[in-house]
């Protein structure tokens, strides 16, 4: 039953369990922290404690998997979470792998603790300042201009310190040679042969 939960909850964001709560996906922005660093956006799990809430489509999506009829489905996750609030009423907590630690409170309420979210998994990258040459020779900084000759040092390595030319494009030169041979062509065909006529 617990894979069955674990495909629901990743193709909807969202899973009720009735008597436990509402399981929720929620985005997180990307952050840019100090020294340079961008964490990425990730998603982490919300728990809300809701006991009397009960998901149709979670019904609907179990009985479509196992090929069993909607009240047999029912039945069975029904007999799953009664289980689960039994093994946290025993033992205080109960783990569900990838997701976090449901936890009973004192008085009597369920909280939930995430697992590590998927930060663990994607590490924050480096950001450094890259400066672009506009056509004015002068190198364009995010913070300020300064000439070509004051950023010999501060030029991405890949280029090896030289700031690189862009080439001239003359395609369009035999673009024209083209042309007038074509038309060359088709006033020699009318000389030779005379009118369409």
């Amino acid at each position: 039953m617990l894979q069955l939960i674990y495909k629901y909850f990743a193709l909807h964001n969202r899973m009720a369990l009735p008597g436990i709560g509402i399981f929720t996906s929620e985005r997180r922005s990307a952050k840019l922290r100090a020294f340079k660093v961008f964490e990425p956006p990730v998603y982490i799990i919300v728990f809300k404690a809701a006991p009397d809430e009960g998901d149709k489509k979670l019904y609907s999506f179990i009985s479509t998997e196992k090929g069993i009829d909607e009240v047999e489905a029912i039945k069975e996750l029904s007999d799953f979470t009664y289980r689960l609030k039994q093994k946290i009423n025993k033992e205080g907590s109960c783990v569900l792998p990838g997701i976090g630690t449901l936890i009973k409170q004192d008085a009597g309420e369920l909280s939930f603790e995430s697992s590590a979210d998927l930060q663990q998994y994607f590490a924050g990258a480096t950001v450094e300042r890259v400066a672009q040459k506009d056509a004015a020779r002068k190198v364009v900084d995010t913070d300020f201009e300064k000439p070509v000759a004051e950023l010999q040092d501060e030029v991405l390595p890949e280029t090896g310190g030289v700031i690189l030319e862009k080439k001239k494009d003359y395609w369009w030169v035999f673009a024209l040679i083209l042309a007038v041979i074509a038309i060359w062509a088709i006033v020699y065909y009318y000389m030779v042969n005379g009118s369409l006529g």
